[in-house]
């Protein structure tokens, strides 16, 4: 994915090359300028302020994760001379590891964070995701109950089947696969519990993901005429 400037943007450059006596090693520096110390730094803000280019903040993970999104993106960043065209190519370079097996550029991640998408995820894709530690999904649903799931299937008064007795600790950790325990606090969260006798749902066989669209890439008009004024400045000195 390269980043363009908007048209405003681009009608101010243009008009500012028009009006100097610049050679054209000149406009491809000043060009490489812009990018370098205008773009990339506006981009780099965006992340750390978590913000769209208009200044508004992005939209929430709708997980409890509170590490900063798009963290690296910036870092992935890099600039090619395009002299034949009079032109900067901003572009980001390198694969990115993503959830599933294989690596995808990171050019494709940060176009689909910019613009939101829609991505549909079947069951067998995600029991083969790794986590960290190397096993796959399907072999960490087959593992041990969480600490967080006997909580919260303890707050919904979650009986021992066929009894009225409400679960403790023990029989849980006992009887209850992490995939058993998820399956059970979705349907009791959306209160319609199973009747006595009726089986356990499999489950969608697929499901659709939205990502919202981030608006990171770019730079705003207000901080756009500041840089190429600061960079025109700089290049009638130097």
């Amino acid at each position: 994915m390269a980043i363009s400037l908007n048209r405003t943007q681009l009608k101010e450059i243009k008009n500012a090359l028009k009006d100097l006596n610049l050679d054209d090693k000149k406009k491809q520096k000043l060009l490489w300028r812009l990018a370098k110390y205008g773009v990339i730094p506006a981009v780099k803000r965006h992340v750390k302020e978590q913000v769209n280019v208009s200044g508004g903040k992005f939209t929430n993970r709708k997980t409890k994760r509170k590490k900063s999104m798009l963290a690296k993106m910036p870092k992935l960043l890099a600039i090619k001379n395009l002299p034949e065209k009079e032109a900067v190519k901003l572009y980001f370079r390198g694969r990115y590891k993503s959830t599933a097996s294989k690596e995808i550029s990171a050019g494709v991640i940060a176009g689909i964070q910019q613009d939101g998408a829609t991505i549909r995820q079947s069951k067998s894709q995600f029991k083969a995701v790794k986590d960290k530690t190397g096993k796959s999904q399907k072999e960490l649903n087959q593992g041990e109950i969480t600490k967080q799931q006997i909580k919260r299937l303890r707050d919904l008064n979650f009986e021992i089947p066929g009894t009225k007795k409400k679960a403790p600790k023990k029989w849980l950790q006992n009887h209850l696969t992490r995939a058993h325990a998820g399956l059970i606090i979705r349907i009791m969260k959306s209160g319609k519990p199973l009747k006595h006798g009726e089986k356990m749902p499999a489950g969608a066989a697929s499901w659709a993901i939205e990502l919202p669209s981030r608006v990171f890439l770019g730079i705003s008009d207000i901080d756009f005429s500041k840089a190429l004024a600061r960079e025109l400045n700089r290049i009638n000195f130097g």
